[in-house]
């Protein structure tokens, strides 16, 4: 009797610690950590101590799970525990669950101390670890319960999200504003969809070749009869967290629909709408299936539809995240990726998942006058995605220097200021109107431009027909794609040394070069012309030699690309083997 009763209170026990301890790291799990931090926070105050509250967040940890395995994975949040417990005691810290650990303590000294964990941290594990973001909340700034400043501790670590170094912030003012804003947002985001102060503000997406625009992105707009504006950073994330993203997102699908329709009333030409949404969609709702309903319902081509998925998108997994591209491709929809390059693992990305366009994070372009490193890795990135017969889109582009270089290296679209700010249906409307801006492409027209887009002009196929040695003709060549129509030629695209041959030659002027179609200044040889012709009869490459061009003699291979059926115009690819004076 006097065992049974033992072998109970050893299991009581047992239970007790099943029920306030982490199994992984033996730390205090959540709801028990806030209980100690509650009652040890009083006892800090009664010595004269000022305490505060720390959140820290293991970035990254999906992609250590596939790089190591989830036994690598475990041992590196058993190792972070460790280190936790050797700075503060095992009441003082705990684990909030998946990668997510906070710990209380004095404020004096801690900044010390947290660069004491980053070092112990960064040499665990033989060496394989991870960037931590640390929050730091002080209960002298509001005396808080454990768990608001625990939240406050986490917003407060979130704000360097994109910093990929171990990294710590305190909580203060414009977090506290930001805090508050959250409030707000969660207690009005119903009635702020019902009233619609939310709603798509449009932005346009040029088309490098003709810069005509071929595309818009509906972005989210909260316009607020007491806040004013809320910017989009201050209530995405919020509604992320409290799993309401996806109703925002239909919301805006609905809007976008309706808008269409009601350009399409005024006579104005409907042009494709691209739509943010989030990863987390995916598991809300069918969001496929919503979206398609709600296009269906609004009777608008599935075609003049796309989704834009951010990079973080590969955190899912991979075999779901691929069920759901196909049926975005099911449904007629086209998916871009968005902001490639933002620090996810972009090449898996292209590589696993079947996007139809890439959008390049606007950071690019912010750090494009920095060096010119930058300029290699979009070029080569431009031309590695474009030989995978993926379409690129350049974002955050604001100055006539990046639009002529994104021209020279293949981009196929532009987005940015230097076009245009996101603008109200309204304004849209008015600016069409009048002509404001640059033209509006017409959709049966995109194929053909597409095509034109696509054209290799880094490795064009000149040796499947001529088994020509690449290492000869291959590489910085002059090439570039010329349309004609009604008798004048246009350059669509080109690469810098055809800009130069043009430049040299007298067929444009310096100032031509940047954006849209370029009329050449005067006609080219007879025989050049004579040579269209035979390209666009045989569909193959077509050789003209001994061209002349100004004090030139060029060496010239022609291929004919396709046809506008609107305005009947006809592209072809030019590539310049060689050059001589004569």
């Amino acid at each position: 009797m006097a065992m049974n009763e033992l072998e109970r209170v050893e299991r009581n026990k047992r239970l007790i610690r099943e029920n306030q301890f982490d199994t992984l790291t033996s730390l205090p799990n959540m709801s028990y950590f806030l209980q100690l931090a509650d009652a040890g926070k009083k006892l800090m105050v009664a010595d004269g101590k000022r305490p505060v509250m720390l959140y820290f967040d293991l970035k990254g940890m999906k992609f250590f799970n596939e790089k190591y395995g989830l036994k690598e994975g475990d041992n590196l949040l058993i190792a972070f525990a460790k280190v936790l417990e050797n700075h503060f005691s095992v009441k003082c810290c705990g684990r909030m669950g998946q990668d997510h650990f906070a710990a209380f303590g004095d404020e004096e000294g801690i900044e010390d101390k947290l660069l004491a964990i980053f070092k112990d941290f960064k040499h665990v594990n033989d060496g394989r670890t991870l960037p931590v973001h640390a929050g730091i909340y002080p209960m002298s700034f509001e005396d808080v319960s454990a768990s608001t400043a625990c939240d406050r501790a986490k917003l407060a670590s979130d704000k360097e999200k994109g910093v990929h170094v171990c990294t710590y912030t305190f909580y203060d003012e414009e977090l506290h504003k930001r805090s508050n804003r959250v409030i707000y947002v969660l207690n009005n985001f119903e009635k702020a969809i019902e009233e619609k102060w939310i709603r798509p503000y449009y932005q346009p997406i040029i088309r490098s070749v003709n810069g005509k625009i071929c595309d818009e992105e509906a972005l989210a707009r909260w316009i607020d009869p007491t806040e004013g504006i809320i910017p989009p950073d201050e209530f995405i994330y919020v509604l992320e967290d409290a799993k309401l993203i996806h109703l925002l997102d239909l919301h805006i699908v609905e809007m976008a629909l309706a808008d269409m329709n009601h350009t399409k009333s005024l006579g104005l030409p409907v042009i494709p709408v691209s739509i943010n949404i989030s990863k987390y969609d995916f598991h809300l709702c069918d969001i496929v299936g919503e979206i398609l309903k709600r296009v269906r319902f609004a009777n608008i081509d599935p075609s003049l539809i796309t989704l834009e998925v951010t990079e973080s998108a590969s955190t899912l997994d991979k075999d779901f995240l691929q069920e759901q591209i196909a049926k975005v491709h099911a449904a007629g929809f086209k998916i871009w990726m968005d902001d490639f390059g933002s620090g996810y693992s972009s090449l898996n990305m292209l590589q696993s998942f079947d996007f139809d366009t890439i959008k390049f994070d606007m950071r690019f372009m912010r750090e494009f006058a920095e060096s010119k490193k930058n300029h290699v890795i979009m070029k080569e990135l431009v031309q590695m995605i474009t030989k995978l017969d993926i379409d690129t889109v350049i974002e955050g582009v604001e100055t006539i220097e990046q639009a002529r270089f994104l021209r020279e290296i293949g981009a196929n679209k532009m987005q940015g200021y230097y076009w245009g700010k996101p603008n109200s249906l309204e304004n849209k409307h008015l600016i069409i109107k009048t002509s404001i801006g640059n033209p509006t492409e017409e959709v049966s027209e995109s194929k053909y431009y597409e095509l034109i887009s696509k054209a290799n002009l880094i490795e064009p196929d000149i040796d499947e027909e001529y088994q020509i040695d690449p290492d000869n003709f291959f590489g910085p060549h002059p090439m570039g794609v010329i349309e004609i129509v009604d008798g004048q030629l246009e350059i669509l695209r080109y690469n810098k040394t055809y800009a130069m041959f043009l430049l040299n030659t007298e067929f444009i002027n310096k100032e031509d070069l940047g954006t849209g179609k370029i009329l050449i200044k005067r006609m080219p040889e007879p025989r050049f012309m004579e040579a269209v012709d035979k390209c666009f009869e045989s569909g193959k490459w077509e050789r003209l030699q001994n061209s002349h061009e100004g004090k030139f003699l060029v060496d010239v291979f022609l291929k004919a690309i396709g046809k506008n059926e609107l305005t009947k115009a006809v592209a072809l690819e030019v590539v310049i083997v060689s050059i001589s004076n004569e």
